[in-house]
Order: C-alpha cells, then sequence, then structure tokens
C-alpha cells in the first residue's frame, strides 16, 4: 500500500481501542454456530435462511471491496448486527426443547459479560478520563460534549476549536480545506460549526496529483478561506500562504 500506520500507542492498548479492536470474540461464536444452523437448518424459517443469505453475501462483498486497514471493523459492525440476530432467533428455537441449549446460553452470556470488562476498563480512548475519575477532577458528566469528541486525541480540542471560532469571526462561507494525510481529522471542523449553527460549504482544495480524488477536485470553487489540518502535527489552522 502507497500509505504506512503508524501506532503511536503500545499494542496492548490498540487490542481495547474504540478504532483499533478486532472481533475475534464474534467470530468465534459465529463459526461455532456455523454447522448448528446447518444441521439443523430444518428449524428455522424462510425469513431466517434469507435473513442469513443476504448478510453473508454483504459481507462477501465488503471483504472484496474494502482495502485492508486498521478500522475495517468498523464496518463489520453492521454484519455483527445480524449475527445477534441470527443467535437470538437460534436460542429461542432451541430453548424450549434443549437443555443443553440453556446452560450453553448462560455460559455465553457469562462469557460476553466478562470479556466486554476487558474493553471498560483498558479502553485506551477512555483510559486517562477514567483515572482522572478518581480524584473527581474531570468525569464524562463535567467534561463539555465537545471535548469528550478528542478522548483519542486530546491536544487537538484547542486548535479546533480556535479554528471554528475564527471562521465564524469572518463569516466566511466558502472554505477551502487543506488536508495531507488519508486519515486526516476532517469531520471534528464540520460538527464544531454546526454546534455553533454554522454551516459553511467546505471542499478539498490542492490536492496531490497522486491522490485518487484529484480528478473530482472542484477547480471552480472560490473559497474566501483557506484552512490547514494535520492532526498528527497538532495543526487546525487557517493558511496565510
Amino acid at each position: 500500500p502507497a500509505y504506512r500506520y503508524k501506532f503511536e500507542a503500545p499494542y496492548e492498548r490498540k487490542v481495547f481501542s474504540h478504532d483499533y479492536a478486532p472481533n475475534p470474540f464474534h467470530a468465534w461464536i459465529f463459526l461455532f454456530l456455523l454447522p448448528i444452523w446447518y444441521i439443523w437448518r430444518e428449524k428455522f424459517t424462510n425469513e431466517f435462511k434469507k435473513t442469513f443469505l443476504w448478510g453473508i453475501i454483504g459481507f462477501v462483498l465488503l471483504s472484496l471491496v474494502s482495502v485492508w486497514h486498521p478500522w475495517i471493523a468498523r464496518y463489520q459492525v453492521t454484519f455483527w448486527t445480524w449475527v445477534s440476530i441470527w443467535i437470538a432467533v437460534t436460542i429461542d428455537t432451541f430453548w424450549q426443547k434443549e437443555t443443553f441449549i440453556k446452560k450453553f446460553t448462560l455460559l455465553f452470556l457469562y462469557l460476553i459479560l466478562t470479556f466486554k470488562f476487558f474493553y471498560y476498563f483498558f479502553n485506551s480512548s477512555t483510559l486517562a478520563l477514567k483515572e482522572n475519575q478518581i480524584t473527581g477532577k474531570k468525569t464524562i458528566w463535567n467534561t463539555p460534549k465537545e471535548e469528550l469528541y478528542f478522548l483519542a486525541r486530546p491536544h487537538l480540542y484547542e486548535p479546533f476549536k480556535k479554528l471554528a471560532e475564527q471562521i465564524i469571526q469572518r463569516k466566511c462561507s466558502k472554505i477551502g480545506l487543506v488536508i495531507y494525510r488519508t486519515d486526516e481529522w476532517e469531520y471534528p471542523l464540520w460538527k464544531l460549526l454546526h454546534n455553533r449553527g454554522f454551516y459553511p460549504q467546505i471542499k478539498h482544495i490542492q490536492i496531490p496529483p497522486d491522490n485518487l480524488t484529484k480528478s473530482l477536485e472542484d477547480k471552480n470553487f472560490q473559497p474566501c478561506m483557506v484552512v490547514e489540518i494535520d492532526s498528527h502535527k497538532n495543526i487546525a489552522k487557517i493558511k496565510t500562504k
């Protein structure tokens, strides 16, 4: 690939991060239930079978069109939501007839509850906030909502907030956006502006020639302000040159 990803936090922190967490537990459950759904397929309704078929097709298509990257788990949320529905239907189908299913379900729920505690207590996205909760200085209850957007990169809150206020102060309705990386934090700027009731037109400009979206650049767009964002260098400001 043309781009390399820099993992700043230790690997064990990334595993329990909102951005990088994998789905091994979900996958093992799905693989365990696959033979059950096949062997006892006659017990399930046509609606279940159709939903299962379309879910598998959707997952395969997603796997074919998506290039690997650290955040791929986000796109899998829909598929794992479908899996949870299939699991619920399976439990409901066998609950009244099979004692083993009842025991397995209770064990299954116990494992899920146990497993989720690791993500809660060791989540790198909120670990700093949890540490502050002990002293009572900063908690989820007294931290401004906008600041919570930047839990993963708290050092960017002030630059983005200042940039949003400057844009509103100048009443610029057409903004040219210059970014330098594929994983750039663009959306906080939109959110901060919208939170303040300001809805400008924002378009990417000065797109590098090797970027596949270069052909989509609107060359007729004339911004009244150009801003640049490089979150890896803590830059979110009005571009002066």
